[in-house]
């Protein structure tokens, strides 16, 4: 017979937490936002009043500043062609 064993207890990383967990957790501040992706110069010229105005709510795991492609790395076409 196969027993079932215990799951460790640990925090359930982004893929296995609860959407509704994620979405309360969500960024909605656009100037938050621009800090996590490392513009932080364009995240202190937008008021309060401005940040109000603009509505958003993005999961912490879609603003990761690392790029989860090659298709994300801005690149320009000479940087292109030095990599063939």
């Amino acid at each position: 017979m196969i027993t079932a064993q215990a799951l460790p207890t640990q925090a359930l990383p982004n893929a296995a937490r609860p959407w509704q967990q994620l979405w309360r957790e969500a960024i909605r501040d656009p100037r938050e936002l621009l800090c996590l992706l490392g513009l932080e110069a364009h995240a202190a010229r937008i008021s309060d009043a401005a940040a109000a105005q603009f509505p958003l709510r993005v999961p912490r795991g879609f603003a990761d500043s690392r790029p989860r492609c090659a298709m994300a790395i801005p690149t320009t076409p000479c940087s292109v062609r030095s990599c063939r």
